[in-house]
């Protein structure tokens, strides 16, 4: 009977219906509160209700609480529960429990970036630049998410950033150093990324049909990649805009706005005991909005800013 509230809950969620998600969720705890992925979820239900200011932080605080005294080691929920103390104006509470993150996740970016977010925030500049470091060294890549474009100190750190050769090539591209991308290109691994640096790098140099070439081997990408849609809109805007088909080109760009908001997951949370020790060691996708998560990969980043300065010139 739990675990059919708890699917309930699930489902509501994926109808946008968080009132009944909540109500589901309430019930299967009442019935069972010994499942700790029944509280994480309600703290989930709470904290997106809290993103979207329908409620206060506070209930939702309380929920990862509970989870955490349960499932101490699950670095998620630390995050989350450090984005509900910042937006609940708790500072020091949100440091410590982000640090908290970043201690049992070591080699993700994103808790040590959003470490370093807080301490920019308060104006502890060493602090952010020591966070920052820290996430850059953990992934490299990350340099090329949009959000470290947001501050001086951010922006430094991240074109700074010694990068694998497609995520240069990506950067360099960004940057309008056409002949230096090529030759980092060279040097790269062939998969979906460089087959889209390579389509770019074509379209910039007016090499229509090798670009319209590439763009089909981009739509030969597995359907059930989400990767896949971002890259296509980036070759079909591409193509619009060289037809002149302004109507194509516009719809394209909204395509890709689109597609670049930071979503949040509602998809199921697993409560047997592989799914306990998953919730213990492992990353899943429940972070709340308050928490940065970049959707797509960061090589889409640097190839879409690329795609509106050059359609913008010509």
């Amino acid at each position: 009977a739990a675990n059919r509230e708890y699917s309930a809950a699930i489902d509501a969620m994926n109808r946008g219906d968080r009132q009944a998600a909540l109500a589901h969720i309430e019930r299967a705890i009442a019935l069972d509160p010994h499942i700790p992925a029944h509280h994480f979820y309600r703290g989930h239900v709470l904290g997106v209700l809290a993103a979207e200011g329908a409620i206060a932080p506070q209930a939702a605080i309380a929920a990862y609480e509970t989870f955490l005294r349960q499932e101490p080691n699950y670095a998620p929920a630390w995050a989350n529960l450090a984005a509900l103390r910042w937006q609940a104006g708790e500072h020091e509470a949100a440091l410590s429990a982000m640090q908290r993150a970043a201690d049992r996740a070591p080699e993700s970016w994103l808790f040590h970036y959003a470490l370093g977010t807080y301490h920019e925030q308060l104006g502890d500049y060493a602090s952010a630049e020591q966070a920052y470091r820290r996430a850059l060294s953990a992934q490299p890549f990350a340099a090329l998410y949009p959000a470290w474009q947001e501050t001086p100190l951010r922006r430094d750190l991240a074109q700074s950033a010694v990068l694998e050769p497609i995520y240069a090539a990506a950067r360099l591209l960004r940057d309008g150093n056409l002949s230096e991308a090529e030759n980092r290109l060279q040097q790269a691994t062939q998969n979906d990324s460089s087959l889209m640096v390579r389509a770019a790098i074509a379209f910039e140099r007016g090499e229509i049909a090798q670009a319209e070439h590439l763009c089909l081997q981009v739509e030969r990408i597995p359907l059930d990649s989400f990767t896949r849609e971002g890259w296509r809109w980036l070759c079909r805007a591409h193509i619009a805009h060289r037809k002149g088909d302004v109507e194509t080109y516009a719809a394209a760009l909204a395509m890709l706005d689109s597609i670049t908001q930071q979503p949040f997951a509602s998809s199921k949370i697993p409560v047997s005991l592989i799914g306990i020790l998953y919730l213990r060691f492992s990353l899943s996708q429940y972070l709340l909005p308050q928490v940065y998560e970049p959707p797509l990969p960061s090589t889409f980043y640097p190839l879409y800013d690329h795609l509106k300065a050059l359609t913008a010139s010509k």
